[in-house]
């Protein structure tokens, strides 16, 4: 194979490690831990994210998102400073857990709503608890409200009764349907792009006449939008894209100098974790995958398909590169070449 993955031309500007595709050495990652590397008695500082049925918690540390026991009650938004000790899943022997500043002084709809905000690593604040309050009591205090409305707040969007009701329903949607919903928007699209209907036109099309495509599609747009304030570390991802088989995968979306960012983990458990990134400046398209090493043959092999599947898109194919992952999250790429 020359050039680029599966026959793909080389792009100027690619970083080195995204041009030579075929590389795996002894000297490259193994892969990435599914959890930081610490002893016991390590001093950690992090944040809860969510409190599990079982008593455990999801925190975010160094970075990470993984489960833990707490020697303390917590509740999420709650920052914490604990000593580490392994086990599964690991302890966190707390040495202080506090509500600090603003979210000491808080309690019912305004705690709820800074529960909600600290939960996703987004910035707490007494304008926007006045606005997400006031929208919520319009909508009518519904506790299930409260994590679309956090969305909408976070990427600017307007908190109407529409937005808040098909965000609440996405979330709560069960992985197993999604893929039917899923199939059946492909199938339309396809439909109107055989006939040779522009992309825009052909998605446009399909909404209407069904009111569950038209929900999906509706969250889809608005969860797709780029997160607009700060973020305590990378927030949950919470767009799906659902496989016929198996767990959804799970996609985060950013925007940066007029590209589009798309993040993903693919759940494939015969390969061996997957992840990368897709890049679109809504003319052409760059794609970066990462494998761990077990992962790497089988996928490399599956490359020439998946870039022939890729042009049958209304779009450029700019680049399409498989390399090892590793510990290191990679950003967006500024050398992707779009113009050429």
């Amino acid at each position: 194979m020359t050039g680029g993955v599966g026959g793909l031309e080389q792009r100027q500007g690619l970083p080195s490690e995204l041009q030579e595709t075929q590389r795996q050495t002894s000297a490259q990652p193994t892969g990435r831990p599914t959890g930081p590397a610490l002893a016991d008695g390590d001093v950690v500082e992090g944040r809860v994210l969510a409190k599990s049925e079982d008593g455990s918690y999801l925190v975010r540390l160094l970075g990470r998102e993984l489960q833990a026991r707490a020697t303390m009650e917590l509740f999420p938004g709650q920052a914490f400073r604990a000593q580490w000790q392994n086990g599964a899943p690991p302890l966190l022997k707390l040495i202080t857990a506090g509500r600090e500043g603003l979210l000491a002084s808080l309690s019912g709809r305004d705690l709820a709503l800074a529960e909600a905000l600290l939960s996703r690593g987004f910035p707490l604040g007494r304008e926007a608890l006045g606005r997400l309050r006031t929208a919520w009591v319009r909508l009518g205090g519904l506790r299930e409200q409260l994590p679309a409305l956090v969305e909408l707040w976070a990427r600017g969007l307007p908190l109407t009764e529409h937005n808040v009701s098909v965000i609440a329903s996405y979330l709560a949607l069960d992985d197993g349907l999604l893929p039917r919903l899923w199939k059946r928007f492909r199938l339309r699209l396809s439909e109107r792009l055989a006939s040779g209907t522009a992309l825009k036109e052909a998605l446009a099309a399909v909404r209407g006449g069904d009111s569950e495509l038209d929900d999906l599609l509706s969250a889809l747009t608005l969860l797709g939008s780029p997160v607009t304030v700060d973020t305590d570390g990378e927030a949950r991802p919470l767009l799906r894209w659902p496989f016929e088989e198996g767990a959804p995968a799970r996609v985060a979306v950013e925007r940066s100098r007029g590209l589009w960012l798309l993040s993903f983990d693919l759940p494939l458990d015969r390969l061996g974790p997957v992840e990368g990134e897709l890049h679109y400046d809504g003319k052409a398209l760059a794609v970066f995958l990462r494998a761990s090493p077990e992962g790497m043959p089988p996928l490399r092999l599956s490359l020439k398909e998946l870039a022939s599947r890729l042009r049958e898109l209304p779009l450029a194919l700019q680049h399409l590169g498989l390399t090892v992952r590793s510990d290191e999250r990679l950003r967006f790429y500024r050398g992707v070449d779009f113009e050429a």
